[in-house]
């Protein structure tokens, strides 16, 4: 068995205090985590939306929650990005 020698130490992910946009590899990911949380919720309200039509819901009625879920998604997905890049909100 071939091993690299490769320390995955928690001290690089958890306790420095740098934000994401500092960091040169980590910005990278930022796209990739927008796109997995924004995918997850949308996919739960596309779900949804056909629960809705295959138990005799309104179309109209499915088409709107899903339109909203899918910007709930967005917003979501946005304010955990922000909050990956460092910004806080300070209420003094």
């Amino acid at each position: 068995m071939r091993t690299f020698e490769m320390q995955s130490v928690w001290e690089v992910s958890a306790v420095k205090p740098q934000t994401e946009l500092k960091d040169p590899w980590s910005i990278r990911l930022l796209p990739c985590c927008f796109l997995a949380v924004f995918h997850v919720i949308s996919h739960a309200f596309c779900g949804l939306r056909g629960f809705m039509l295959a138990h005799s819901g309104s179309e109209r009625t499915a088409w709107r929650v899903l339109a909203s879920g899918t910007v709930m998604a967005a917003l979501v997905a946005v304010i955990i990005i922000l909050a990956i890049s460092g910004m806080r909100v300070g209420f003094d």
